[in-house]
């Protein structure tokens, strides 16, 4: 299969094999040489650990026969957008993939169920400053925020048994500038302080996840493709007034109201619609289910994208610097009242789910690509105007 791999990519053009590799979250740059090489050396690495009763699996497969048994796998995911006071991080499930037995002799039809969203929050590790007053210095010094993020990971992390971890990579610096703002050294600190401390806890032995980097630009491309820049295959839906995405996973993106003026926002809200438009047609979408510990967070942000705005009443005391901001809703249940500051910023609460589906479509895309050749193609099939 290498070998047929590597003559069917050598036959491909450069905008081709970046295309794969966005599909499939591998870093795009370089001359047509460099990415056949770097495309033949990561297509083949799983980008998922699946457990099964028998123990941990990359590749995960289970026939479709024991498809309800105990032997079904799953691997868990915890996807963290960085931030100190606007940290978000979400837990997704994802079935290990079953193989049709009637397709066996052809090597088999892959199924994928779509993943499950069970936990979906935004915390503050520090918490901001009463009204003009300074914030303390202190909140941000190296003894408080390892202390942070030993109790995040310990606490609110790991009891979650998650099989693999990723974090937001930060940027060290703002639009290209030459300047390194304050608030980027304060967060790039606590990205680095969760990696020492899950290293440390895996070389412990206390913790056998495994924590992965992913560049939000990577995510931003599969997503949205070149939508952002002005030059990306963007069509109306017929019918239903709204825009759908022609970068192959068709994710739809609600009307603008208006028009956004940088990029940088362009992009956001870009994104936001994407999970907006997942919550607001739940039963048009294969895409992911949330679970019932992510609809209180997804009803306060459907409410919050759609428009329409709860009463400032909360039945619950202020939270404390490092607690988790519990938010009702009103998919799934619940009587609570959001406060509208709680819910006041939707795209840390969007990278980080966008994050972790990325992580699973670009599985899915990789062993599409690995296992059945004529996928390729379809990959590779340009879109219809």
């Amino acid at each position: 299969m290498a070998t047929s791999l590597s003559s069917r990519l050598s036959t491909l053009k450069i905008p081709q094999l970046k295309r794969i590799a966005s599909l499939t979250g591998i870093n795009t740059s370089g001359t047509k040489a460099v990415l056949t090489s770097r495309l033949l050396d990561e297509l083949p690495i799983p980008k998922l650990k699946f457990e099964h009763s028998h123990g941990p699996s990359n590749e995960g497969l289970v026939s479709a026969a024991t498809k309800d048994g105990r032997g079904r796998g799953r691997s868990r995911i915890i996807s963290i957008d960085m931030g100190i006071r606007n940290l978000a991080y979400c837990v997704i499930d994802v079935p290990a993939p079953t193989l049709d037995d009637h397709n066996r002799s052809r090597g088999g039809t892959i199924k994928w169920e779509p993943p499950r969203v069970l936990a979906w929050r935004r915390i503050a590790i520090a918490a901001k400053g009463q009204g003009q007053r300074p914030q303390t210095p202190d909140q941000f010094s190296p003894p408080t925020l390892s202390h942070l993020a030993y109790n995040l990971i310990t606490h609110t992390f790991l009891p979650h048994k998650a099989t693999q971890v990723l974090i937001e990579r930060q940027r060290f610096r703002t639009l290209g500038g030459s300047a390194i703002q304050e608030w980027t050294v304060r967060v790039n600190m606590f990205e680095s302080m969760l990696w020492a401390v899950f290293e440390t806890l895996r070389r412990e032995k206390m913790t056998d996840v495994e924590v992965q980097a992913v560049l939000p630009g990577k995510v931003g491309a599969f997503w949205l493709g070149d939508e952002i820049g002005g030059r990306g295959e963007v069509m109306k839906k017929e019918g239903k007034g709204e825009e759908i995405d022609k970068k192959g996973e068709g994710a739809l993106v609600a009307p603008r109201k208006r028009q956004l003026k940088t990029a940088k926002q362009r992009t956001k809200q870009a994104k936001i619609d994407i999970v907006g438009t997942w919550l607001s047609h739940p039963s048009d979408s294969s895409t992911i289910v949330f679970a019932d510990g992510a609809k209180q967070t997804g009803g306060a942000f459907l409410k919050k994208w759609s428009g329409k705005r709860g009463k400032r009443k909360s039945k619950t005391p202020p939270k404390r610097v490092g607690e988790e901001t519990e938010v009702s809703t009103e998919i799934g249940g619940g009587n609570k009242m959001v406060e509208e500051d709680e819910m006041s910023k939707l795209d840390d609460l969007a990278d980080c789910l966008l994050q972790g589906i990325a992580w699973v479509k670009w599985e899915e895309n990789r062993r599409r690509i690995i296992q059945d050749e004529g996928s390729l193609d379809q990959i590779l099939k340009p879109s219809k105007t």
